[in-house]
């Protein structure tokens, strides 16, 4: 094979690898800043069931929701925060990772995990098993 064929297809594959590192940056953040839009409505529900007297029933006759209820539907929201938080710094991470040139089937696994997260997930996703399986890719990964 013509060496300067190989030197184009290594400086492909970096700047390909670079580029996917900063959109798992940016996939990163903003699976954290989706999950943080629900910080509202988490402390607006444990603040309704810890204190039910500040909200009186709207119509005579009418009770207001259990409070067990609204403790659980708030844990359910504080479970997709946490969560939310904990995919997004997973996918920085898998960035730093791809930067790294480290851990290539964390980061296949990661990048197929995102393409459910539609749409910037599915095209980082995608991008990154496309690059993730070159084979000279592969050998930047083993060196």
């Amino acid at each position: 094979m013509d060496p300067s064929i190989v030197d184009r297809e290594s400086i492909i594959n970096e700047e390909h690898l670079r580029l996917l590192s900063i959109g798992n940056y940016i996939a990163g953040g903003f699976h954290i800043a989706f999950a943080s839009l629900f910080i509202f409505h988490f402390v607006f529900l444990l603040v309704i069931a810890s204190h039910p007297h500040m909200f009186p029933p709207t119509a005579p006759g009418r009770n207001s929701p259990p409070e067990a209820l609204l403790h659980i539907f708030a844990g359910l929201i504080g479970a997709f925060i946490l969560i939310g938080w904990a995919f997004g710094a997973l996918t920085i991470y898998a960035g730093r990772c791809i930067k790294a040139r480290s851990r290539r089937t964390f980061c296949l696994v990661m990048a197929a995990i995102n393409i459910l997260s539609i749409p910037f997930g599915t095209i980082v996703g995608v991008c990154g098993i496309m690059v993730l399986c070159r084979s000279g890719v592969r050998r930047l990964y083993t060196v």
